[in-house]
């Protein structure tokens, strides 16, 4: 029996993230990269075979690829030409955790932005705003001087039952 004949993968199962517990972890080096990663990561639930299913969850999908695609364009801003950072996406029972790992020596401001934006506020902190409003949570880890890791949770919607 080869792989492609065996049952269908729960996307909701405790297993279903591409590369186990600790989720799928790669280097993107841009924007438009880590929105790939994010959709290869989140395979499982993009290939479900119930249609109502996968239509349940497109908008957690498109959160969590803006998220990624945010996040990750502020670290690789921040860390110059020619660098990168870590993204890790893990699909989970009713939400997807995104971590992008980089040099955001101004971090804590993403958390602590107003929730309305400032007359002239720029690009930037309209992102972060956009990224807060989707995230059911963020959170923000001191790694080593000057990088840190960002975690953000999107949550899922599911089809009514």
């Amino acid at each position: 029996m080869s792989p492609a004949d065996g049952p269908p993968i729960d996307p909701h199962s405790a297993d279903a993230s591409a590369d186990g517990p600790g989720g799928q972890t790669s280097r993107p080096s841009s924007a438009a990269h880590a929105r790939s990663e994010v959709e290869f990561a989140l395979h499982p639930l993009l290939c479900a075979p119930d249609a109502h299913f996968r239509s349940a969850h497109q908008g957690g999908v498109d959160d969590a690829l803006l998220v990624a695609s945010e996040l990750t364009s502020d670290a690789l801003t921040r860390s110059g030409p020619g660098s990168s950072c870590e993204l890790t996406c893990t699909l989970g029972r009713y939400e997807v955790t995104i971590s992008v790992t980089g040099p955001y020596e101004s971090a804590a401001r993403l958390l602590s932005y107003p929730l309305g934006l400032r007359p002239g506020a720029g690009l930037t902190e309209l992102r972060r705003r956009i990224v807060r409003q989707i995230t059911a949570r963020i959170q923000i880890t001191r790694r080593t001087a000057g990088e840190r890791i960002i975690t953000a949770t999107v949550p899922l919607t599911g089809p009514a039952t």
